[in-house]
């Protein structure tokens, strides 16, 4: 787990921290950010320069420190969960 960054402390509470954690994820996989608990959550499919994704990554679930990412085929017609392995970044943000 990487760190990026410290919020501001939000009315009282603790701070958030902001992790990013990258991953290869077929289809759908289940991404623990070591988070206790996330307030927020975007996954991203990895690409080379100005090459645009062939790829779509995002959040289906957010369940204590974990997120639930799905990946899909932009191109396919009906949007089909991707078959190949995809390098996957989710940014969260919590505590």
């Amino acid at each position: 787990m990487a760190v990026l960054g410290m919020l501001g402390k939000p009315l009282g509470e603790g701070r958030y921290r902001v992790v990013v954690v990258t991953e290869n994820v077929t289809g759908t996989a289940t991404i623990v950010t070591g988070l206790s608990n996330i307030v927020f959550a975007v996954a991203s499919v990895q690409a080379a320069g100005t090459v645009i994704p062939t790829y779509d990554a995002g959040v289906s679930s957010v369940s204590g420190g974990s997120v639930a990412v799905s990946v899909t085929e932009a191109e396919a017609a009906a949007n089909a969960i991707a078959a190949t392995a995809i390098s996957v970044s989710v940014l969260a943000i919590g505590t």
